[in-house]
């Protein structure tokens, strides 16, 4: 962990993401990590995956009424984090901890159908851990994550990371770059900055 040093560390799904800007130089942070909210109209309790993740896929959460206590909160996608080499290094720590906490023993058929995904087989038994974005919100909307490190969060529809997936309306320029929310538009035309990660 000693071995190599880096002043910001940018985790991010491969498939789904597009850098329309370098990253590090609009997105970096100067201490912990910066999350990713998705668009503020659909809050976690009004998403079916949402409330899935933290109800019957995770029944320690559902035990602990996590839904109710977050529930209003908006969406934080873990597809993108960014921060600091010791934010992130946390930020990790603390997922592993919470997947290791949440851990349970599930039936063979469920165990092969989500293998690889939250489901592993160590040779005796099959077993499960906690959807990773439903960990992730937990800790953010908990309090969990800034008791340990500053947490920044960028909006989806006014910073320069947006979340578009279920975005109303995308602004896009002439060269197709999407752009954040404008508040400005003359004749039709939005005039937002051009936003530096794209996530779906």
């Amino acid at each position: 962990r000693a071995a190599m040093q880096f002043d910001q560390i940018l985790l991010c799904d491969i498939r789904d993401v597009m850098f329309q800007r370098d990253p590090f130089l609009h997105l970096s942070v100067e201490s912990g990590i910066a999350v990713a909210l998705e668009p503020a109209h659909l809050t976690i309790g009004a998403c079916p995956i949402h409330v899935g993740w933290l109800t019957s896929e995770c029944p320690d959460y559902d035990g602990k009424n996590i839904l109710p206590a977050i529930g209003g909160s908006s969406r934080s996608c873990a597809g993108t984090v960014i921060g600091t080499q010791e934010g992130i290094l946390s930020y990790c720590s603390m997922m592993e901890e919470e997947a290791a906490r949440t851990v349970r023993e599930v039936k063979e058929e469920l165990g092969k159908r989500f293998q690889g995904r939250v489901t592993t087989f160590d040779g005796h038994r099959w077993k499960a851990w906690c959807n990773d974005q439903g960990m992730h919100n937990k800790m953010l909307w908990t309090g969990d994550l800034e008791k340990v490190m500053k947490v920044t969060r960028y909006d989806a529809e006014t910073s320069l990371l947006a979340t578009v997936g279920t975005m109303k309306r995308i602004h896009t320029n002439e060269d197709g770059e999407v752009l954040t929310g404008c508040g400005d538009l003359e004749g039709g035309k939005c005039y937002g900055d051009v936003v530096a990660l794209v996530h779906q």
